[in-house]
């Protein structure tokens, strides 16, 4: 164990070390906007140096006077530096902090985090390849930053990777390999599987939240952990052990200053770091009661995503389809449009689901003619979806004008939702006057080996275009970045939003980011004293997605890896629950416990997860095609109960729920655009309006339950086909049973101290016995719960 004793208040249970705090709350407190805008996240360090930008963290870097790190961390910085650097100089402990002084005396501090990397080796016997890369999660898929060398008769690749699973596969002279001393398990998919370290984490204590008092909060631990660090804001404070063997926090008094602020909690044990644990605050006491929270707390929300063309027709006076035979109804505009939006919104749908944000699709105006993709069969389609613009201040006439968004905006703010506006950073159609009158900022389209640059996800990820008729923008340019990001500021300003879903994120450089993230900060967050909220979108590794997250960029990315694993997990009865179990704690360990990742049921560049679920549609099959060849419907009804046990994981789980469209009612479709249907809102059967029912309750008991939202989280139970998790905030309780079993089933599971309770309550307020500790459920085949000690 790591005895570490000074003023920066790392508890080490076992031995307490105190000290002084460098400044005092109150100075944290008035010049917490002024310098800093939100939560410094944690930083990850390893022993080799990590370089970080000052700007990321300080709204004005110029004003840093000073900088200290912990003696068992090597800082490299100078006044004036953009740049500060740091590395490691032990192997011992987890948990560690750094401080700046401000030149007008104000104190920011940092936590950090020890990174463990563990040395990888692969091999290929070569059987007279040319060439061999890996491609994988732990190079985004990239073969390019995956070379192997030859030794003899074998192909090697070394790295150093951090705990966890990764999926991966050898390429041989361009033809992708499984590696043969490794081949994935049944149910795993087709890629190999590398495990690195203790992915399980057995034996890992768990930190929970106890009890409050006052100025006072107090913790445990079930289990044995080693290390404590504790933050309100941005400020580190004590920890100590009281005279029960709790771990006691004092509230800093500056606290009943702000209208919010949170507490923060790492843990560790020897093996590694625990959950973490975030609480928020509404002027200095901690918040119990969920129907106190507000829009502004984005850890509280749900999520609904509409497609505006495809959600509600509101005003058939702007109907203007395409006229071109070439282009089929289903890639033309169907007629929805804002005003619809506003009607459901006056009508109470979104209210009656719980949902509190709404993410819009592009709404800026897009060509009025048809365009030929340019991959085979070469389709013609319509911008109906609004990725296409050819302007980046109008709104698509066919969608409505600035009245009707005014209007729209205005009515979820009076119901207290959010709206979030889907903005195309990354490329403009061919006729936007951006790429008309500056066809040299764009990326390369012609490639030197011949290729046209369209649609190299990985390999030219930052400068592939995704249609010919559609430039990707050269973002690196000053220029450009400077016009892009005052064109997405634009929209934030005009109409008061709330934040951005943010399109095509990993095909746009992080400097792009950070600039557009610095101006929304300084130009919008800080003068008018509302914070935004940004979610980008990324298909990739959960290093390339967590790499777009933190100070300085977005908030939070959809968390395709883990939803991709629950689509397989839910979706097939072959798949094993254990394998979501193990996304879980992946995820953990990229975003952190307590995260806003986005937990989506589905969205429209995927075929509908009931329609796979059902086996409407095989999973082999080309999804796409599928739409364009026959009528996809849902199959098996047993597709229903498939997709309520998604959303009821999804309402479960850390992270904010991301409805899509339709998936409230279990609507059909293949992919892309078969996934894109008119929204039904009537003539539901009988399956469609459980589905709906059962949507609803879950979005009316996460809106009540403050542990559904910020509640410490595990795991309790792990097998073949039935999955257990538990959330924990301050002996309110949830805890959601996933079974997959083909027969009936009676649960005899013995809880933890953290969760346990004489009686739980289920989403229909049928009550289960819990007595002794032990909680007793009847199962029934595909069936979930969620339970709660609170009656809903």
């Amino acid at each position: 164990m790591r005895y570490t004793c000074w003023s920066f208040f790392v508890l080490m249970l076992g031995g307490l070390c105190t000290g002084t705090i460098v400044g005092t709350a109150s100075a944290q407190s008035s010049c917490r906007d002024l310098h800093v805008s939100g939560l410094i996240e944690p930083l990850w360090l390893d022993t080799a140096w990590t370089e970080f930008v000052l700007e990321d963290y300080f709204l004005q870097p110029e004003q840093v006077a000073r900088m200290e790190a912990d003696p068992a961390v090597e800082l490299r910085w100078s006044p004036g530096d953009p740049l500060f650097a740091m590395r490691l100089r032990t192997s011992e402990g987890w948990l560690f902090r750094m401080s700046a002084s401000l030149k007008d005396g104000c104190p920011v501090h940092f936590s950090l985090r020890r990174r463990q990397l563990y040395p990888v080796t692969l091999r290929l016997p070569d059987s007279g390849y040319v060439k061999v890369q890996v491609k994988g999660e732990m190079n985004a898929w990239n073969p390019v930053d995956g070379p192997c060398r030859k030794e003899g008769s074998v192909w090697i690749f070394q790295a150093r990777l951090p705990v966890g699973q990764y999926q991966y596969l050898f390429v041989a002279d361009g033809n992708d390999r499984r590696d043969p001393a490794n081949m994935p398990p049944p149910g795993a998919g087709y890629n190999s599987i590398l495990t690195v370290g203790d992915p399980e984490e057995k034996g890992r204590p768990h930190l929970y939240t106890v009890s409050e008092k006052g100025d006072r909060v107090f913790l445990a631990w079930d289990g044995h952990g080693s290390e404590i660090l504790a933050f309100w804001d941005n400020l580190s404070i004590p920890v100590r052990v009281d005279g029960e063997g709790l771990l006691a926090l004092r509230i800093p008094p500056e606290a009943a200053n702000l209208e919010r602020s949170v507490l923060r909690i790492w843990g560790a044990w020897p093996q590694g770091l625990t959950n973490d644990i975030l609480i928020p605050l509404a002027k200095g006491r901690v918040i119990r009661d969920a129907s106190t929270l507000q829009r502004s707390d984005f850890a509280s929300q749900i999520m609904y995503f509409t497609l505006v063309d495809r959600f509600r027709n509101g005003d058939p006076g702007n109907d203007e389809p395409v006229k071109d035979d070439r282009v089929l109804p289903m890639a033309n505009y169907l007629g929805g449009d804002l005003a619809g939006i506003r009607q459901s919104i006056d009508e109470g749908y979104f209210d009656k689901l719980g949902v509190n944000a709404l993410w819009l699709s592009p709404i800026t105006q897009n060509p009025l003619t048809a365009y030929r993709e340019f991959p085979e069969p070469r389709r013609w389609y319509t911008g109906y979806h609004g990725y296409w613009p050819i302007s980046s201040s109008r709104i698509d006439h066919r969608f409505g004008d600035d009245g009707t968004m005014f209007g729209m905006v205005d009515a979820a703010h009076a119901r207290g939702i959010n709206l979030l506006l889907d903005y195309v950073c990354n490329h403009v159609h061919e006729e936007h006057p951006l790429y008309k009158n500056n066809p040299e900022l764009v990326t390369v389209l012609d490639l030197p080996d011949g290729r046209k640059n369209i649609r190299i996800w990985d390999e030219h990820r930052l400068t592939t275009w995704f249609d010919s008729f559609m430039p990707s923008l050269n973002l690196e340019n000053p220029k450009m970045i400077e016009w892009q990001a005052d064109s997405t500021l634009f929209w934030l300003k005009k109409f008061d939003l709330d934040g951005y879903r943010h399109d095509a994120t990993k095909h746009i450089p992080t400097v792009f980011w950070r600039r557009l993230t610095q101006k929304v900060k300084t130009e919008f967050v800080l003068p008018r004293h509302k914070p935004v909220y940004q979610i980008g979108e990324t298909y990739g590794s959960r290093q390339l997605i967590s790499s777009y997250i933190g100070n300085g960029m977005l908030d939070s990315q959809f968390d395709f890896n883990l939803h991709d694993d629950a689509r397989q997990v839910f979706g097939r009865q072959e798949t094993s629950m254990k394998r979501l179990a193990a996304s879980m704690r992946e995820s953990f360990r990229w975003y952190g416990n307590q995260h806003l990742m986005g937990n989506i049921s589905g969205n429209h560049d995927m075929a509908r997860f009931i329609s796979l679920a059902g086996g409407s549609l095989a999973w082999d099959e080309d999804a796409r095609e599928a739409g364009f060849k026959r009528e996809v419907g849902v199959g098996d009804p047993l597709g229903y109960r498939r997709l309520r046990m998604l959303h009821t994981f999804n309402y479960s789980i850390p992270g904010i729920p991301v409805l899509f469209y339709g998936d409230e009612i279990g609507m059909p479709g293949a992919n892309d655009p078969d996934c894109r249907r008119m929204m039904r809102f009537e003539g539901w059967n009988d399956e469609e309006r459980r589905t709906y029912e059962h949507v609803v309750r879950l979005g009316k008991l996460r809106r009540s339950q403050m542990c559904l939202n910020y509640g410490a989280t595990r795991i309790l139970l792990e097998e073949e086909d039935l999955l257990v998790i538990g959330r924990n905030y301050f002996g309110e309780l949830a805890i959601a049973v996933l079974y997959k079993g083909a027969r009936p089933r009676e649960l005899s599971l013995q809880l933890p101290p953290a969760f346990q309770a004489s009686i739980f309550y289920g989403l229909d307020r049928k009550t289960f016995d819990a007595q002794g500790g032990t909680l007793r459920l009847a199962l029934q085949p595909w069936e979930s719960y969620l339970l709660t000690s609170n009656q809903p």
